[in-house]
């Protein structure tokens, strides 16, 4: 992957170095002289549709007039809607611009995208097009606008429909694939007796009430149901979101917390009852004792009585 190759396909790449980087690379790869060999074309073509960042080149026009494989997948082919107004931006003041966050209409919804735009210059310096490089950043701005860790499994859509959203998460967890999937079955990934309240939850939340949290089972790519936190809020822009947490390692630590409490007060109710058997045996040890002391007592008076009564006789 030629982002190994040039150090920028780890996290800890900043967003703005990555997309920096791979503009500079994008104009490396189209800015070549006019006597390159056709196969050394056919090479830099090649280099530039295997970029795993979507990126185009523009002219002074809305539409792209070359885009790789990426930026079709992304935004739907050549007629993508990336917005004009930071194009023309590029354009008009030839600088270099990075947008940290900015919507993109898809196919299938909407999306963030940070994008950086390069400008293309003749010999003359004159702005002859626009090179744009981008990478998805949905997640991370659904993540902050719900505040809540890019772990949990997010999925959402438009209040009068199905989902048209899931994270990254989502499809770490189902093996999906299809981060924007509109009319995605997500119900099937549910426990058959947990829907229900699922669904009720939705109901609820997305018809303007407050949010609605239930618990519930949510099926794994291996097919292992676990327990998840799922809580249903409606956002802005009239959209809903859940938002599910794994607590099946907190659930079972806390069944076993309270297995182990169990025992631990059968334990201590069996040494109790153990000490008042002790203590109730003593107590009869010791009656017994004095009653065997009074019987012997009252043997040696009687004894004394006879004897004092045969004597007077």
């Amino acid at each position: 992957m030629i982002e190994r190759d040039l150090g920028i396909d780890g996290p800890a790449v900043a967003v703005e170095r990555r997309l920096k980087v791979a503009c500079a690379l994008v104009h490396a790869l189209i800015a070549r002289p006019a006597s390159e060999r056709p196969d050394e074309r056919a090479e830099s073509l090649a280099l530039f549709e295997d970029l795993t960042l979507p990126a185009a080149v523009f002219g002074l026009g809305p539409a792209p007039r070359l885009t790789n494989g990426a930026w079709r997948a992304l935004l739907g082919g050549r007629g993508g809607t990336f917005p004009g107004v930071y194009l023309d931006e590029v354009i008009r003041t030839g600088a270099m611009l990075h947008i940290a966050e900015v919507a993109v209409e898809l196919a299938d919804g909407s999306a963030f995208c940070a994008a950086t735009l390069r400008p293309i210059r003749d010999g003359e310096s004159a702005t002859t097009g626009v090179i744009a490089v981008c990478t998805l950043i949905t997640d991370e701005v659904v993540a902050r606008e719900l505040e809540v860790s890019a772990d949990v499994l997010v999925w959402g859509g438009p209040v009068s429909g199905d989902p048209d959203y899931f994270n990254g998460a989502w499809g770490a967890y189902t093996r999906d694939a299809r981060r924007f999937a509109r009319l995605y079955p997500w119900k099937d990934a549910i426990h058959a007796d947990d829907r229900a309240s699922c669904v009720q939850a939705l109901g609820s939340a997305a018809g303007g009430g407050a949010a609605a949290e239930v618990e519930a089972r949510v099926r794994r790519a291996d097919g292992e149901y676990r327990r998840h936190r799922i809580r249903f809020v409606r956002a802005p822009g009239a959209r809903w979101y859940a938002v599910a947490t794994d607590i099946e390692a907190a659930r079972a630590e806390a069944e076993r917390a309270e297995v182990l409490a169990g025992e631990r007060a059968a334990r201590a109710d069996a040494e109790q009852a153990s000490r008042l058997k002790d203590q109730l045996l003593a107590a009869v040890s010791r009656e017994l004792h004095s009653l065997h002391a009074d019987e012997a007592h009252l043997r040696r008076v009687l004894g004394a009585l006879i004897a004092s009564s045969e004597e007077l006789a």
